[in-house]
């Protein structure tokens, strides 16, 4: 049997002020307020890595009371308005940073201990987080119910952060696979479809629907992509102009490039004059190419200065391409005479010198509508 006392035991002081100086300048929020003196944290510190040692040398796991006082720790960090990634993060440093501590300050002769104290930490790692994780979200529970801790787990994925042991903790199954829609011009309030999680920033709204783990993957798709339509939907209904965007994330690792795929096809989406609906990245390419023009698009944007001052014409182009070149539609949509649009289209004509019933002129006005719309859209 191993002993259990440990002979790195006088190197604990050192060890927590080498931990807590670097948790004061990179994650200070997991430390609470700046304070004079940061005894409490450091006496924390030194108080886990003492257990820390003594269980290594002794080949034990932690006890039932170490993992309470771990949880304390993750209790306190919500209290200072920790965010989950730092948390995790926060516990990594005090593992990494102190075993680097220890290499620096031990003779030849503590080498087998501290080795065994490293395979030891790393062996208990998962627990460890888990308790911290325990305790954060009981924190946060207390505090604000389910809905910051579901906050945290959305902008854990977002950012490509690991959220498994948050997400565990607080009693989320969390899906495999997402399809991340990026809403702008909605309300920033309303209810959440069931499982939804949800960040919302002033400009731009962001929700994760969780892909079904089984059936068929069209089928799959088809669901979640009818759900997020569901929404946009009833969004829109408080809202003149909701665009939205969306794309679909694999595996939780792929969310973050999802979501600025997400996002980017929510800006174009603007040009399309196609509101309430999600758009997928093949539904923008037009004005996705456009924006790639530079300086070619702000002059196809000027095709249509001779129709400033002149809205009913903007209108009507507008229409008669919305109705696919039908001038029986078109003249219903607009409540005219089929021979005042074919005046204005003939009109249209004349002060953009390109004719809206032409091939080669309907591909220009279309364009130079749609790098209309994006430089009043997104600039």
């Amino acid at each position: 049997m191993r002993r259990s006392h440990s002979s790195l035991l006088r190197h604990v002081g050192p060890v927590a002020s080498a931990v807590d100086r670097v948790l004061a300048r990179d994650l200070p929020a997991l430390l609470g307020p700046p304070q004079p003196s940061r005894d409490a944290s450091r006496r924390l510190l030194r108080a886990l890595l003492r257990r820390a040692l003594r269980r290594a040398a002794a080949g034990a796991p932690w006890t039932a009371a170490d993992l309470d006082l771990i949880a304390r720790q993750g209790a306190r960090a919500a209290t200072y308005g920790a965010g989950a990634g730092a948390l995790e993060l926060g516990v990594r440093v005090c593992v990494n940073v102190g075993l680097q501590t220890l290499w620096s300050v031990i003779d030849e002769n503590g080498t087998e201990e501290l080795l065994r104290l490293s395979s030891w930490l790393h062996q208990h790692l998962p627990a460890t987080l888990a308790a911290v994780s325990r305790g954060y979200c009981a924190e946060l529970r207390q505090q604000f119910g389910s809905v910051r801790i579901r906050r945290l787990v959305a902008e854990g994925l977002l950012t490509g952060a690991d959220v498994g042991t948050l997400a565990a903790t607080a009693g989320f199954a969390l899906p495999a696979a997402f399809l991340v829609l990026a809403v702008r011009g909605g309300p920033a309030d309303g209810p959440l479809p069931d499982g939804v999680l949800h960040v919302g920033t002033a400009d731009e709204q962001v929700f994760l629907f969780g892909v079904p783990a089984t059936g068929n993957p069209g089928a799959r798709r088809r669901t979640v992509e009818a759900a997020a339509q569901e929404l946009v939907a009833a969004l829109a209904r408080d809202a003149a102009e909701v665009t939205a965007g969306r794309a679909f994330a694999a595996t939780r690792a792929e969310v973050p490039r999802a979501r600025a795929e997400a996002g980017r096809v929510a800006r174009l989406a603007v040009a399309t004059g196609a509101y309430a609906r999600v758009h997928a990245s093949t539904d923008v390419l037009l004005e996705s190419t456009v924006v790639g023009a530079g300086a070619a698009a702000e002059r196809l944007a000027g095709v249509l200065d001779g129709l400033d001052g002149r809205p009913d014409l903007i209108e009507t182009l507008e229409t008669f391409f919305a109705n696919d070149f039908d001038r029986t539609r078109s003249a219903q949509a607009l409540f005219l005479h089929r021979r005042t649009l074919q005046l204005r289209l003939h009109r249209i004509s004349e002060l953009t010198g390109h004719s809206p019933t032409t091939a080669r002129g309907s591909l220009v006005l279309n364009a130079a509508l749609c790098a209309r719309r994006l430089r009043r859209g997104i600039g």
